[in-house]
């Protein structure tokens, strides 16, 4: 298993060559992100839709809810009877 912290995982968001490289390279091992890592990276995703005045898709309206400059929507409708 391998343990991948933020700026990796920017790395590959950004499509980086030598990040999508390497992990060409390790494409069988299991990748796992710690829950700080994920906070991380949502709130970047959340500062940068604010900056750009641009809205945020998610589900998760509730906990973005305070944030008065955000605007969330939801991208598709969800049939809680299939979830």
């Amino acid at each position: 298993m391998i343990i991948l912290d933020t700026d990796i995982m920017i790395d590959m968001l950004r499509q980086y060559p030598n990040a999508l490289n390497w992990l060409a390279i390790i494409d069988e091992e299991e990748i796992a992100l710690p829950g700080f890592v994920v906070f991380e990276l949502l709130m970047g995703c959340r500062n940068k839709a604010v900056e750009l005045n641009m809205p945020l898709y998610t589900f998760n309206e509730k906990h973005y809810s305070i944030i008065s400059l955000l605007k969330t929507i939801r991208p598709y409708k969800k049939d809680i009877s299939k979830a």
